[in-house]
């Protein structure tokens, strides 16, 4: 867990929770701000959905479970809370682009009669293809190795909606090394390609 400090009544980075410790050295009050890990806000973003599609006592989940669908430990549940956590990373690259190109070329596609949607198709996207594309990447790579929100949504029900993570923390916990190691390499190999796949799209989005 990251710690942060908050020295004297000043808060240097973050919150969180708040724990007063003694400086021997200082004699000062150092308060600890413990900040939440990414596997807690992942778990945390299972918790949510469980909260909310749970077919107990989840806000929604009855009346899915009433239309005979099933979302919290089946695969639905799975897609939400990888999309949960994976579409961030679009956003954060596709984001700044429409911000730099502004509004003037779909306006002017307005006014010479373009739809909604061949505005988009003909002037937005080629516009932001690149960082669309780079942003799919990181995305996958993120879906990829997700662990904390899927665990809690999938039920980790094998053959059904067990993810390669899952599985490696399943062999790994079965003492099945050998299966877990090689999980382990192919999601590696999948890294390694993900990663070229960035610097491919990368340096063509630079060209452009």
């Amino acid at each position: 867990m990251n710690t942060k400090l908050l020295v004297n009544g000043k808060l240097v980075k973050g919150k969180g929770e708040e724990q007063d410790v003694l400086n021997p050295a200082t004699g000062k009050v150092i308060t600890q701000v413990n900040e939440a890990s990414e596997e807690q806000i992942t778990a945390a973003v299972g918790l949510s959905l469980l909260l909310v599609y749970g077919t107990r006592d989840g806000w929604v989940g009855n009346w899915f479970a009433e239309q005979g669908i099933r979302i919290i430990f089946s695969t639905p549940g799975m897609i939400l809370a990888t999309m949960f956590v994976s579409l961030p990373f679009v956003v954060r690259e596709v984001q700044p682009v429409l911000r730099e190109i502004g509004t003037e070329q779909e306006q002017a596609a307005a006014t010479l009669g373009a739809s909604g949607w061949q505005t988009f198709w003909r002037v937005t996207l080629p516009s932001i293809r690149w960082a669309l594309s780079y942003g799919v990447v990181l995305a996958t790579a993120r879906a990829l190795g997700e662990f904390g929100a899927v665990s809690v949504v999938s039920g980790k029900i094998q053959g059904q909606t067990e993810t390669a993570t899952l599985f490696v923390e399943d062999r790994f916990h079965q003492f099945d090394l050998t299966g877990a190691y090689a999980a382990s390499f192919v999601l590696a190999l999948l890294a390694i390609g993900t990663l070229l796949s960035m610097n491919i799209l990368n340096r063509r989005q630079r060209g452009t």
